[in-house]
């Protein structure tokens, strides 16, 4: 293929992607937004009961009171923590079982922004016999930072390593290992920690519960191998690109972001990688998981994890594949299951569900961003049929009544 004709035909493929973001854009934008009726009744028609008082009202000036209160009820918390008083006003959950209190849970929270969503998602998960470390971008305001630092003390009581920001200053970037080193971090400090705790659950400040800590605790307890939940699968040919050639960070604004906040990007090299270390199976998966303790360890302290963790520095989206590559290797290597039955056994609770953007089951109501739908009230009947932990992705200044919602439902 000639030069000229290859750059027409580059040309046109950008030119028919920017049409296609558009129509994206449009549709996100101009879709009808369902009224709380047809939601109700979508609700009925699934069999879903409807516990959300938002949903409940009929009139406007109800409806924008039930959200009022509540909205008045974060902002005179983050006023208090603004102000390092400890809120009063907390809605944690009161009563816990005795299963959940026989099964401690650790949590890392990736955060970088949108105080309100994660003061709905820390309230949603929270238990006083849980440990949970917080990972803040190092590109995050100071006054969100603050906020949570302050949040997390007012929780710790005289536990004083129940609740803490981690103490690594990490630039989260979105794609890059960076992500994979956070969470890695949280994980090493959770393990020092002297708190018991069984699991490791590992979410992003963006995401909320579609279950509460004791449905997750139940689903732990069916476990029927030694390390948990992990996503995994065999790598297609695009996923296996990833690995193949060394990927670099580069400073400066990503030409695919819309958005200011994000000014770092991952770019591949022309520098083949070595094949993976140890003669280990790459795999992927989602980035979520929940692990035992002892394949915690493993992950951590293993030279097996050290060296694949030193390898997936320079990969992309290196925390996909970092903890399926080392459940598959654990399971198999030292003969526990076969690769099939391992295989299956690891896959059988999703920890975490995303729309993306080419579903063609699902009508994204809220807004597209990154290929993946973020989302509103009239994306809640659809969400609320999904079987799996965390829900991906929610944003307050889209719409905050849609967590709000699920914040209630999970209550019951």
């Amino acid at each position: 293929m000639s030069f000229v004709r290859w750059k027409k035909n580059k040309q046109v493929l950008f030119i028919v992607s920017v049409i296609a973001l558009c129509c994206l854009v449009i549709t996100s934008i101009c879709g009808l937004q369902p009224t709380r009726e047809q939601i109700r009744e979508k609700l009925k028609t699934l069999g879903i009961e409807n516990s959300c008082k938002v949903l409940e009202c009929d009139i406007t000036a109800t409806c924008d009171t039930v959200l009022d209160q509540e909205v008045n009820r974060i902002q005179t918390i983050e006023d208090d923590l603004a102000n390092e008083r400890c809120p009063e006003n907390l809605n944690f959950i009161g009563e816990i079982s005795s299963s959940e209190k026989n099964m401690p849970l650790a949590f890392s929270i990736m955060a970088h922004r949108d105080f309100p969503q994660f003061l709905k998602l820390f309230e949603a998960i929270y238990r006083p016999q849980n440990v949970y470390c917080v990972q803040i971008d190092s590109k995050s305001k100071l006054e969100f930072r603050k906020k949570v630092d302050k949040l997390l003390s007012c929780v710790r009581a005289n536990e004083e390593e129940r609740a803490f920001l981690s103490k690594s200053n990490i630039s989260l970037v979105w794609q890059h290992s960076s992500l994979l080193e956070g969470d890695l971090s949280c994980l090493t400090q959770l393990l020092v920690n002297r708190l018991p705790w069984n699991y490791y659950i590992n979410i992003v400040g963006s995401e909320f519960p579609l279950v509460g800590n004791a449905q997750l605790v139940s689903k732990l307890e069916s476990v029927r191998n030694p390390i948990g939940f992990v996503h995994i699968k065999y790598p297609h040919k695009e996923v296996a690109d990833r690995w193949k050639y060394s990927h670099i960070l580069v400073e400066g604004s990503s030409p695919f972001s819309f958005s200011p906040f994000y000014k770092d990007y991952v770019v591949r090299t022309k520098i083949e990688k070595t094949l993976p270390p140890n003669g280990i199976k790459m795999m992927y998966g989602l980035k979520n998981v929940a692990i035992s303790r002892e394949f915690s360890e493993f992950c951590i302290n293993s030279e097996e994890g050290q060296d694949l963790r030193e390898w997936l520095l320079d990969v992309q989206t290196s925390i996909e594949h970092f903890y399926p590559t080392l459940a598959l290797y654990y399971l198999t290597h030292k003969g526990i299951f076969p690769e099939k039955d391992a295989y299956e056994l690891l896959n059988e609770w999703k920890m975490r569900q995303t729309i993306w953007f080419n579903n063609p089951n699902f009508n994204c109501y809220g807004k597209i961003k990154r290929e993946i739908c973020v989302l509103s009230l009239g994306d809640l009947p659809s969400i609320l049929q999904m079987d799996g932990y965390m829900m991906n992705k929610f944003d307050s200044d889209l719409d905050f009544s849609i967590v709000h919602c699920l914040s209630e439902m999970i209550r019951q």
